[in-house]
C-alpha cells in the first residue's frame, strides 16, 4: 500500500465509520507521515461533529489543536 492508497482509505473509514483494512493498520504502523494524516484527519471529524459544522470549516482549529498537542 502506498500513501496515496492509504490516504483515500483514511478519508472512507472516517466518513463511514467503518475498520481499516490489515493493509492500511500495517501502513499507520511503518509511516509516520500517514499515521499524522489519519490523527489530523479524525481529529477534524471529530470537530466537525462535535460542533455541528462542515469539515472544511473546522481545519483551521484542528490545525491549532493539532499543533498544541504535539507541543506538550
Amino acid at each position: 500500500m502506498n500513501c496515496d492508497h492509504a490516504h483515500q482509505e483514511i478519508k472512507q473509514i472516517l466518513e463511514q465509520d467503518v475498520k481499516p483494512s490489515q493493509q492500511l493498520q500495517e501502513h499507520i504502523e511503518t509511516c509516520s507521515q500517514c499515521r499524522s494524516h489519519w490523527q489530523m484527519q479524525a481529529l477534524e471529524q471529530w470537530i466537525s461533529r462535535f460542533i455541528d459544522a462542515p469539515v472544511q470549516s473546522v481545519s483551521p482549529l484542528a490545525e491549532t489543536l493539532w499543533v498544541d498537542f504535539r507541543a506538550s
